[in-house]
């Protein structure tokens, strides 16, 4: 029976913990809830902490010191890894991957599974919830579900936009039309059949800052064969409100030409063969009542 994986990544403590709170609301819930951290502080473990307390779970954390650049790739690698450690991973398992500042409504989950039960990548969106939507949240209000009414007409429209683009884009694709990495894998909400990600060698790590991991995942992805499921009206997430840190539109990011290039179907940097990192720490959280223990690390740091 393959199991559903949620996974969220982030390099702070804020907003991460309400993000693991929208796991307590979904109609199916998740076999195990992973937080992989581009950071190691002490405010990310207590607002782990915090989360596992409130939702009554536990919480697989995986930290490691910020090595000097963001590496959102490398975080995502590295639950998976600790995963593969510390509970196994079997081939059809279901990996859902989030970042740390998205809620995600209660069907979120179901979508995807439904969806990677007949295909290999599940796509799904983000909607842009404003300061004042974010300002409404209360952990109660997400714990109980009750945020799918939020988004305003405004932003249900942009959703709409992204997913007649998905559509249009994934027609191309069949025609051999568009560019090799369309439709879109958007980091912060899409799902993949763990063999798969395996296959491809998971996230290249050579990928730093914001941005464009995603897309060359996608493109390998896509190279393999692997068909797609595009669920975005079904599973958008709810990004909550903060000052951004991308650098702009996707043509201005110094990586994005990298996007365009041929690669290879593996990355030679990824799940195996790991970019050099501090030794990651998995540690299971579990809820007041249940000890805590340090488990395994979940990779090893590689030379050269």
């Amino acid at each position: 029976m393959p199991r559903l994986v949620a996974i969220f990544i982030t390099h702070t403590h804020e907003r991460i913990a309400r993000s693991v709170m929208s796991m307590a609301a979904q109609t199916l819930p998740p076999d195990l809830i992973v937080v992989s951290c581009d950071a190691d502080t002490p405010p990310i473990r207590a607002e782990v902490r915090r989360a596992v307390e409130r939702i009554g779970r536990p919480v697989l954390l995986v930290v490691r010191p910020h090595t000097g650049k963001a590496r959102p790739a490398q975080a995502r690698n590295n639950a998976v890894r600790a995963i593969e450690q510390q509970t196994g991973l079997r081939d059809d398992d279901r990996l859902l991957f989030f970042d740390g500042d998205c809620l995600a409504p209660p069907e979120t989950l179901r979508v995807h599974a439904d969806a990677l039960a007949r295909c290999h990548l599940s796509l799904g969106w983000r909607i842009e919830l404003t300061e004042t939507q974010t300002a409404s949240l209360t952990d109660d209000r997400i714990v109980a579900g009750s945020i799918t009414d939020l988004p305003i007409p405004a932003q249900r429209q942009e959703l709409e936009k992204a997913a007649r683009s998905h559509r249009r884009r994934a027609v191309l694709r069949m025609l051999s039309l568009t560019k090799p990495h369309k439709p879109q894998v958007l980091g912060c909400n899409f799902g993949v059949r763990a063999w798969v990600f395996r296959a491809v060698n998971g996230m290249d790590e050579t990928y730093t800052g914001w941005g464009m991991e995603d897309d060359d995942l996608g493109r390998r992805i896509y190279a393999l064969g692997g068909l797609v499921a595009l669920r975005l009206r079904q599973t958008p997430v709810l990004h909550q409100h903060h000052p951004a840190r991308s650098p702009g539109p996707w043509i201005q990011n110094e990586q994005a030409p990298r996007v365009d290039m041929p690669c290879p179907t593996v990355c030679r940097r990824g799940l195996r063969h790991p970019v050099p990192q501090p030794e990651p720490d998995a540690i299971l959280l579990e809820p007041a009542g249940a000890a805590s223990a340090p488990a395994r690390p979940s990779s090893t740091v590689l030379a050269g």
